[in-house]
């Protein structure tokens, strides 16, 4: 009995300690909601304080001194780009930029931000904008950005990086607001550039950044100014020009028949090109642009064009004299040249131009004795129906004047008649007093001498008689013998030129009537006469 009380007793207890363990739970577990609820604020905190510092672990070490470099991304691009070239101190220091004149006053770098602050201000990973650039056409050194206009944005901190140089820094250019848009003026010409736009939001004296974007555009390059012939064989066309700096290239366009097509892309420094794509006798006509390529594509400067015909290359020297104070000049024929331009220096360096020949020879005018006359010949041709002149390279002759001519001396007053040029001169006190072209005597069967010899005989109304014909003639000046003079020649319509070859004179020198009724009435017995060709 006793036991059997001590077991229901025991049943008893711990019947009670289940039913005080019931009843004490709702209260503990109310206990633990109360604690939950003063703690979740510590720690929403701190898992934002480690959200920030894991966007702030992405930022490269630079950005946590600049707001605007905490985006690695737009850094990393920024490395893989190299320098396009490297210049000169010399020429940086003559081309080295300003800053854009709207923010002239902030030449400052980026202000530091310790990681710390940046940590309080925090990123906001949504204020991200697209950023786009264009060239201003009207200006060289003009670039419009634009970029997307946020509703919670405060404004845009906008940086630069002149591409030009290695390691160039990044620079703050200004901060922007109100507006989505900016006009930067006063770069350099040929250069490239990359803009970085950060949105940043106010809060309570706090500032947060944005995401950064970024843009790279060039500036129109400066076009080539000196574009010329190298040389222009048979089997091959050399085009030479002067290095253009802060570019990437250049591009030669070449028209053939009519078509112009883009012919050539040449990287780097280069100041030549070949093109042995060519056949002689034909025209090619030749353009050349700098470029520079950005993320916008290739931007070219203007055209600088040449036009040439493939063998028009510079003829040869063939013999160069002097005679009475005159340059006399002759080279090898080109079989592709209309005509030659004739030019002349005393000094190599400064050219007069004396006009146009057909022919392979040319007689200068009266220099002093002992001068060094330069004369250049360049051959040109004449094309299409549009009569287009294309010009081929030059050739440049030179010989010292001399006075005399087959040993003897004519003085200030003479009588010049030169066979190649059929031109006589009557040169009086160093002065040309008549210049006339004439018909010499006809070409290997009657040739007029050549010598120096002088006037023997003057008469008025003369008739010469020869084996097979007699010729009346109203002006004789005789200067070897009876045989050999100057006359007028009624019969004749025109004088120069070639007619000399085969439907020359006799012998004599056939002059114009009013020319040589000048001379007959201003010229004396004794008068040299120098007859060269």
């Amino acid at each position: 009995m006793n036991k059997k009380l001590k077991c229901l007793l025991s049943a008893v207890m711990v019947l009670i300690m289940l039913l005080s363990a019931v009843i004490v739970m709702p209260a503990t577990a109310a206990q633990s909601d109360d604690t939950a609820a003063e703690t979740t604020p510590a720690a929403t905190e701190s898992a934002a304080g480690a959200e920030s510092d894991n966007a702030l672990a992405d930022e490269e070490s630079s950005a946590e001194s600049e707001p605007g470099d905490v985006f690695a991304d737009a850094h990393d691009e920024l490395q893989e780009e190299p320098a396009t070239e490297e210049a000169t101190s010399d020429s940086l220091e003559a081309e080295e930029a300003a800053l854009p004149e709207e923010v002239a006053a902030e030449e400052e770098t980026v202000p530091e931000k310790k990681s710390a602050e940046l940590a309080e201000t925090g990123v906001i990973p949504e204020l991200k904008v697209d950023v786009n650039a264009h060239r201003d056409n009207a200006y060289n050194n003009r670039i419009v950005l634009k970029w997307d206009n946020l509703a919670a944005a405060e404004g845009y901190r906008i940086y630069w990086r002149d591409m030009t140089t290695a390691d160039a820094p990044k620079k703050l250019l200004t901060t922007v607001k109100g507006k989505n848009t900016l006009t930067v003026n006063n770069l350099k010409q040929g250069s490239k550039y990359r803009f970085y736009v950060v949105p940043f939001a106010e809060d309570g004296g706090k500032t947060s950044y944005g995401l950064s974007s970024n843009v790279t555009i060039a500036t129109y390059p400066k076009p080539v100014t000196s574009f010329t012939l190298k040389s222009n064989d048979t089997n091959a066309t050399v085009l030479k020009w002067k290095r253009v700096y802060y570019i990437d290239g250049y591009l030669i366009l070449r028209q053939y028949q009519g078509k112009w097509t883009p012919y050539k892309y040449l990287k780097g420094n280069v100041t030549e090109f070949k093109d042995k794509n060519v056949k002689p006798g034909y025209a090619y006509y030749y353009k050349i642009m700098t470029y520079r390529k950005d993320t916008r594509g290739y931007v070219r400067s203007s055209a600088a064009q040449i036009k040439t015909l493939c063998g028009l290359s510079a003829p040869a020297n063939n013999g160069t004299t002097s005679r009475v104070n005159r340059g006399i000049f002759s080279w090898t024929k080109n079989r592709y040249a209309t005509a030659y331009q004739i030019s002349y220096s005393l000094d190599n360096k400064k050219y007069k131009s004396l006009g146009n020949t057909a022919k392979t020879s040319f007689t200068t005018g009266k220099f002093k004795t002992g001068t060094t006359v330069y004369l250049r010949v360049r051959p040109y041709r004449i094309v299409g129906k549009a009569k287009t002149k294309i010009l081929g390279m030059t050739k440049t002759l030179n010989t010292k004047i001399v006075a005399n001519k087959f040993g003897a001396s004519v003085g200030d007053t003479y009588i010049e008649i030169d066979i190649s040029e059929q031109h006589l001169w009557y040169i009086i006190d160093n002065d040309v007093f008549v210049s006339t072209p004439v018909v010499t005597g006809n070409n290997n069967s009657s040739d007029t001498p050549t010598g120096t010899y002088y006037i023997n005989n003057k008469a008025r109304s003369v008739s010469l008689v020869g084996a097979d014909y007699v010729s009346y003639v109203d002006y004789w000046m005789a200067f070897i013998g009876s045989s050999y003079g100057i006359h007028d020649a009624s019969w004749r319509s025109s004088f120069g030129g070639d007619i000399y070859k085969g439907n020359g004179s006799h012998g004599c020198v056939n002059t114009p009537y009013d020319a040589v009724k000048k001379i007959y009435n201003n010229v004396s017995v004794g008068t040299p006469v120098v007859i060269h060709g």
